[in-house]
């Protein structure tokens, strides 16, 4: 059996995930729990960011969900959680 992914997050996304309406909140951790089986759950959008190597963007409703991979630690590290409007920002 495939060994699972590690999912990490940044110190500042229990401040982002402050900020997101209750409902949002919860499907955005139930997409976390998936990401420990794989880097891409079926049934979400998600695109691979221009410009980077291992870079991609999950939508759920109007929030973004910005992440890394490494694939040979098996380890995904949650960059951003913000709404669309947000998100691109640095």
């Amino acid at each position: 059996m495939d060994k699972k992914f590690e999912v990490y997050t940044l110190k500042k996304i229990d401040k982002h995930l402050n900020r997101i309406h209750p409902n949002d909140k919860k499907r955005i951790l139930g997409y976390f729990v998936k990401l420990y089986d794989s880097p891409f759950p079926k049934g979400f959008d998600i695109i691979k960011l221009e410009g980077t190597i291992n870079s991609f963007r999950a939508r759920i409703g109007k929030v973004r969900i910005i992440y890394t991979v490494n694939y040979k630690q098996k380890e995904i590290i949650i960059i951003k959680v913000k709404y669309r409007k947000n998100a691109y920002r640095n």
